[in-house]
This record gives structure tokens, C-alpha cells and sequence, in this order.
């Protein structure tokens, strides 16, 4: 069992999966903190290194929950899963976390991308392709 560990560590298939999760965790975080320290200036308020110090916390906490489901993706090698499916479980929860913040962050500073946002979301939920082409309609009006 430990050396399928251990030859899976050393998987670039594996590795790639992790690292990619966690650059996309950085691109997410990331945006989040573009978008608000945008909030930020357009409410007027200070921009502090506490708020900036939070930020890094929150990678890091990120960083070491995707690092424990990789490693209980290793564990789970010995089952017939095959791929780092907790991993990109989490990857992409972390990641829908980011997106939710990213879209409240633009309401708040009343960016119209917020509004497109909203509206790819009616689009995707549209009954009928009559209604979607309705909504599309209203995103290029904006």
C-alpha cells in the first residue's frame, strides 16, 4: 500500500491534478481580492493590511484543506476510484466559494458584471430557448 502511495505521489498525472487545483485556488483568491479592494475604493473605505493578511490566511487555509483531500486521494489509490476525485471535489468548491464572493464583491460596487452574472445564471435556467434568447437580448442592451 505504500509504495502504490508513493508511486502515485510521484505520478505526474496526480501532481498535475494538485497543482492545478491549487493555481486555480490562487486565480480565485486572487480575483476575490481584485474585486474587493475595487468594493473597497468605490465605498470609500481603508484599505488595511489586516483585510490583505486575511486574504493570505485564506489561501493558506485553502491550500492545506486541498492538500488533505489529495492525500486522501492517495489513500483511496488502493480502491478501484483511480482518479483524485476528492481533490477536484474540493478544488472546485473552494473554487464556486471564490466565484459566489467575486459576484458579491461586484454587486456591492454596482459593477455591471455582476448583472451579466445574474443574468448567465437566468440563461441556464431558462425553460425554453425563447426565453434564453430574451435574456441574451437583455445582456447586450447593457
Amino acid at each position: 500500500m505504500l509504495r502504490e502511495i508513493i508511486d502515485a505521489f510521484a505520478n505526474v498525472h496526480y501532481a498535475t491534478y494538485l497543482l492545478t487545483t491549487m493555481t486555480l485556488v490562487v486565480v480565485g483568491v486572487g480575483v476575490d481580492l481584485l474585486t474587493g479592494i475595487r468594493k473597497a475604493k468605490m465605498k470609500r473605505e481603508r484599505i488595511t493590511s489586516l483585510g490583505l493578511r486575511r486574504t493570505v490566511i485564506k489561501l493558506f487555509e485553502y491550500w492545506g484543506l486541498i492538500l488533505m483531500s489529495f492525500t486522501l486521494d492517495l489513500l483511496l489509490l488502493i480502491t478501484p476510484i483511480g482518479e483524485p476525485w476528492v481533490t477536484m471535489a474540493c478544488g472546485l468548491s473552494v473554487v464556486l466559494i471564490e466565484v459566489k464572493s467575486v459576484v458579491e464583491n461586484l454587486k456591492e460596487s454596482r459593477s455591471k458584471a455582476a448583472e451579466v452574472s445574474e443574468l448567465l445564471q437566468k440563461i441556464i435556467m431558462a425553460s425554453d430557448n425563447e426565453q434564453a434568447q430574451k435574456i441574451m437580448e437583455a445582456i447586450k442592451n447593457l
